[in-house]
């Protein structure tokens, strides 16, 4: 590490006293960038093509390689640092949610988004759960998105 920083080990050690402090910093480095990139709000189209497009986007930074990388370094680290692992999926996990929130919202207010959270979590769980979802919830999704089931923005398991 410390020869692809150009540096010497006891620079890097310096600034990194133990390897958990290193591997977090690195970790939470390409995370805090990863936030950057996930901030994306269509600003036209219907809300159906904003989800669909904010979707794509966040499938793409998921399934970047650098991500896939993280992905497994953390994986491979997680009995070694379970609190980093476990920090790691929290901030990603949040930020889709955040991403598909704002893009669900009525209005950008802090209320409007925090009421379309819940379904954006559930949105964002679906790709990794899919058998959790029973047919008739994935049948009325379209008018969950859409705002026709108004109930499914404050609570997914009612739907």
């Amino acid at each position: 590490m410390a020869q692809l920083a150009h540096t010497g080990k006891m620079t890097l050690y310096g600034r990194f006293p133990t390897k958990e402090a290193l591997f977090s910093a690195v970790v939470l480095r390409y995370v805090d960038a990863l936030q950057v990139r996930m901030a994306i709000v269509p600003t036209s189209g219907t809300l159906k093509e904003r989800l669909v497009q904010v979707g794509i986007e966040l499938a793409n930074l998921t399934l970047a390689e650098e991500s896939i990388a993280l992905m497994r370094l953390t994986i491979a680290e997680a009995k070694v640092f379970p609190e980093l692992a476990r920090e790691g999926f929290r901030i990603g996990f949040g930020g889709c949610v955040r991403c598909i929130a704002e893009c669900l919202a009525t209005d950008a207010s802090d209320a409007a988004v925090a009421e379309a959270t819940p379904m954006a979590a559930r949105f964002v769980e679906m790709p990794s759960t899919p058998s959790t979802c029973t047919p008739s919830q994935v049948r009325i999704l379209p008018d969950c998105v859409s705002g026709r089931h108004g109930t499914c923005l404050r609570s997914p398991r009612s739907c």
